[in-house]
């Protein structure tokens, strides 16, 4: 499964992208029924990721029907991948 898979409840977009760990937590509670509001897969996640934010997309960006859009962010925000001066050539 790639990031921004569909669960049901929710399609997530976890950051960064390339944590597997992350991912297959937030989307095994997402897919148990555990969780029903971002702010309780936050609640859940945070034993293992202490800093993680859950955000739902503002509902003027949806751009399709009734699945809900999840931001998980393990480090409390996005973090670029490569933060040093050279990544900007």
């Amino acid at each position: 499964m790639g990031n921004g898979t569909s669960q049901g409840t929710a399609l997530l977009h976890c950051f960064p992208h390339d944590d597997v760990r992350l991912r297959d937590a937030a989307e095994e509670l997402v897919r148990s029924d555990a969780v029903a509001e971002p702010r309780d897969l936050e609640r859940s996640l945070r034993a293992t990721y202490p800093n993680v934010v859950v955000r739902g997309q503002h509902p003027l960006a949806a751009m399709t029907g009734d699945t809900a859009v999840w931001y998980v962010f393990r480090d409390g925000s996005y973090v670029p991948d490569d933060t040093s001066p050279d990544a900007a050539d």
